[in-house]
């Protein structure tokens, strides 16, 4: 298994949100392609990596997914 070298990092926040049953099996996805490669994620690492990848999408790349994006309604469902 592949270590992650971690920096000295600030004290975690929890949070909670809402994910359609799609988006939690992209995320299995994400977590299973990790592991073929060696990488074994938690879900709040899941997570954390996929805000990374969307840091290095374009302004246009970002708007392009923005439109895609199924509103849910706030609160617990």
């Amino acid at each position: 298994m592949q270590k992650r070298h971690s920096k000295s990092l600030t004290k975690p926040a929890t949070s909670a949100f809402s994910l359609l049953d799609e988006d939690k099996s992209k995320l299995e996805e994400v977590r299973r392609r990790a592991a073929v490669l060696g990488s074994t994620l938690n879900k709040s690492e899941t997570v954390r990596l996929s805000l990374s990848a969307i840091d290095l999408l374009t302004d246009t790349e970002l708007k392009t997914l923005l439109e895609r994006l199924h509103r849910l309604r706030p609160g617990r469902v």
